[in-house]
């Protein structure tokens, strides 16, 4: 809970925000960290601490398609049926040209899908 304390900004709208008063007058905002996957915000705290290292994830490598790779990137047990696969195509036909699945590399795509799946 957020006290009303010196250091503390209430905005117009009457929100109290969690300032930090420097020397000099500056105020600047104080801000909890927290981390996780899109939709998800945990708290770090000693029994959740920061992670230091990417987490792993599963490669997959279809080159049946010569001169066309497929490259696809999930994380660890993720079915090739379900939507949640970072796919891209790398054509070297003509050196290494790369495009991702629906322009981007999110993990949406499915890699049973790569084939049809446009890339840009």
């Amino acid at each position: 809970m957020i006290r009303a304390v010196p250091d503390n900004t209430r905005q117009e709208d009457n929100d109290l925000i969690a300032t930090d008063l420097l020397p000099g007058g500056i105020k600047v905002q104080r801000v909890k960290m927290q981390e996780g996957e899109d939709g998800i915000a945990r708290d770090i705290n000693p029994s959740n601490p920061l992670p230091t290292s990417a987490p792993t994830l599963t490669p997959m490598l279809d080159d049946s398609a010569d001169p066309v790779l497929y490259v696809g990137e999930a994380q660890p047990g993720v079915a090739t049926s379900a939507p949640l696969w970072r796919i891209k195509r790398v054509d070297v036909s003509a050196g290494a040209i790369t495009a991702w699945a629906d322009s981007d590399a999110n993990f949406d795509n499915v890699w049973d899908d790569r084939v049809s799946l446009s890339y840009g």
